[in-house]
């Protein structure tokens, strides 16, 4: 059940099934996030292995881009754009939060959304055929381990109730440690030592990223939750595709 929570809340893929969530059941269902992540990423990689027999390639990589949307209801792009646009436009931290909080988009949050997805479409479309399958399923683990660490290691930043509050009240270390052999084993099988590799250094990565955001408004939120997932998944397809490139 806690896999199926997980799923219902990081995606819009059906379930068939009633699923009772409260914050408590849903806080320990961050286990399971690495889980929809290769979920998310063998749907995404067999997807583009299929288009790539009917479709040209800058195409091809708009499609897994709308799909990858479709897929998740682009909540962590809004959490992206929400942070940008409360870090950005803020002076305070009670300013930072308040902005986030919004439902309009500003200005820095649209230059951010704009970026990530340009970034990404550059990204996938400069994957070699002999690593493409590898980044595209291993990209939504890790990025959602990652997010992970993020909800295990910081504090919530709101006072009182927030759609973050539960994650940070009920996870900790141990779920972290628990929620880290999925992305190590599959990144082991898929890409071997490289793939090890490319999961340390995008970890070390992210941890500036998370760092900031804390020094900003100490803490995290549902929303700083979403970017440190879209970061950290831009930073494994960098990573990855550079290990591979001057390694390989």
């Amino acid at each position: 059940m806690g896999f199926l929570r997980a799923l219902s809340f990081l995606t819009r893929l059906p379930i068939f099934t009633k699923v009772h969530i409260d914050e408590y059941s849903l806080a320990k269902s961050v286990f399971f996030f690495p889980v929809v992540g290769m979920l998310i990423g063998f749907i995404l990689g067999c997807l583009d292995i299929l288009s790539g027999y009917i479709l040209y390639d800058a195409v091809r990589n708009v499609f897994l881009i709308i799909v990858y949307i479709l897929i998740t209801g682009g909540l962590h792009l809004d959490g992206l754009a929400d942070t940008i646009d409360g870090i950005f436009g803020g002076h305070t931290k009670e300013k930072m939060l308040a902005i986030m909080r919004d439902s309009r988009m500003g200005t820095f949050g649209a230059i951010a959304l704009f970026s990530a997805l340009l970034l990404k479409f550059s990204l996938f479309i400069s994957l070699p055929d002999k690593i493409r399958f590898q980044a595209i399923v291993l990209a939504p683990i890790i990025s959602r381990w990652i997010m992970v660490a993020a909800i295990a290691f910081f504090p919530y930043a709101r006072e009182g109730e927030g759609k973050g509050k539960a994650f940070a009240d009920y996870t900790g270390t141990y779920d972290f440690i628990l929620s880290s052999f999925l992305p190590i084993v599959v990144s082991f099988i898929l890409a071997k030592g490289f793939g090890l590799l490319a999961v340390c250094l995008t970890f070390l990565a992210a941890i500036p990223f998370m760092l900031y955001i804390n020094s900003k408004i100490k803490g995290m939120t549902g929303d700083t939750y979403g970017a440190v997932n879209e970061m950290a998944e831009l930073l494994f397809l960098i990573v990855f595709s550079v290990i591979c490139k001057v390694i390989a």
